[in-house]
């Protein structure tokens, strides 16, 4: 009777840790598909033609190119300044001090007197130069009159990222297309250059668009993230 007590005892133990390494093997198939969904929401870590993440960076480019240009609107609606007061001056970028501008920095974008903003640079997964310029010399054919406007703009933009900005857009997942050249250089102090006008008449054209993605005329596969903060 007692080795069969000891038997039955010794089942039961059996049983028992058979449950518990089968609960134990469920957990980690469990953590194991958890953790490949995780990698695979994340991008994989560095794979930039990944649809997801382009999107992401993307959103991210025009989330902070409008936010300067609400920025610009506020300054111009609660302190009066002026299209050529406006400055750009910030702790990161040299050369967009603007002698116009008062001296209390009240028309200052990156600054607490004025926006408030902080300058940003580009997500890396989505260009291979992070640095936006805010340039003077570029027109946008059917936004505001033929005189340059003020854009933020971003060279060097990688193919994914560009059609998924377009696309957020809803101008289809495809760049645009600018064949009568783009000025790359400039910074805006407080001037404005001669009218560069952007346009197009064929294809997916930027013409009478404020924001996109379009193919450079200079250079296949060279593409350029544009917004205009400023209609002029």
């Amino acid at each position: 009777m007692k080795n069969q007590d000891n038997h039955l005892q010794q089942d039961r133990k059996a049983k028992e840790t058979g449950n518990v390494f089968f609960i134990i093997l469920i957990a980690l198939m469990l953590l194991l598909g958890l953790s490949r969904a995780v990698i695979k929401d994340s991008g994989g870590g560095a794979n930039i033609g990944d649809k997801g993440q382009a999107k992401v960076a993307a959103s991210q480019i025009l989330k902070y190119a409008r936010s300067v240009e609400n920025a610009i609107k506020q300054l111009q609606l609660v302190s009066g300044c002026s299209e050529n007061e406006i400055s750009f001056e910030n702790n990161e970028v040299v050369g967009y001090g603007n002698a116009n501008a008062p001296a209390d920095e009240s028309c200052h974008i990156f600054h607490p007197n004025g926006g408030g903003l902080m300058w940003q640079t580009a997500p890396p997964s989505a260009t291979s130069n992070t640095v936006y310029s805010i340039n003077p010399r570029n027109g946008v054919d059917g936004i505001g009159t033929s005189n340059p406007d003020l854009i933020i703009q971003l060279r060097s933009v990688n193919l994914a990222t560009c059609n998924e900005i377009n696309n957020l857009l809803g101008w289809g997942s495809a760049p645009l297309f600018d064949s009568y050249g783009f000025e790359e250089n400039g910074k805006f102090y407080g001037t404005y250059a001669s009218s560069n006008l952007i346009k197009d008449d064929i294809g997916n054209s930027i013409e009478g668009k404020s924001t996109g993605c379009f193919e450079g005329e200079s250079s296949s596969n060279d593409y350029y993230f544009y917004h205009v903060l400023l209609a002029r």
